[in-house]
């Protein structure tokens, strides 16, 4: 700190405890069902298949909502609800997860693409449509290896 001073360099300390460190989050934790703006994966019990979406709202209001559909046997609302309706299949609700998050619409919608692309055996019925064929390649080319 001398040496620098006698460059007239001012040289700032930081606490290595800040109030930050000593209490803890204020905050809960969002969960799951309570995250948005984000692209999902549910899958299908007996076979292979899953379904990707994407929302902003609520995860969990989104899932109630294909609960709904499939329940009801509405094929025209969900593919998720056409893949049991047609196959008697079981949808697996608990084993459904958040693949990733982002607030912008069109980048959602871009990573929604992306993700069914590249997923094994989606059950939506489009590919999400927003990527070029120079990207469908790529995407396919990685999902291949």
């Amino acid at each position: 700190k001398r040496i620098l001073n006698s460059h007239n360099v001012k040289v700032a300390q930081k606490p290595f405890q800040t109030l930050g460190h000593i209490f803890a989050k204020p905050k809960d934790p969002v969960t799951k069902e309570q995250r948005t703006d984000a692209i999902y994966s549910i899958p299908c019990n007996d076979c292979d298949n899953e379904y990707i979406g994407q929302t902003k709202r609520q995860f969990g209001t989104r899932l109630k909502e294909h609960q709904k559909a499939v329940f009801l046997c509405k094929k025209e609302n969900s593919a998720l609800s056409e893949h049991t309706c047609l196959t008697n299949h079981t949808i697996g609700w608990d084993n459904s997860k958040i693949i990733t998050t982002n607030r912008r619409y069109h980048q959602r919608l871009c990573l929604e693409a992306w993700h069914i692309n590249s997923a094994h055996a989606p059950l939506n019925r489009d590919d999400g449509g927003l990527l070029p064929d120079a990207y469908l390649h790529l995407v396919r080319k990685k999902a291949a290896n």
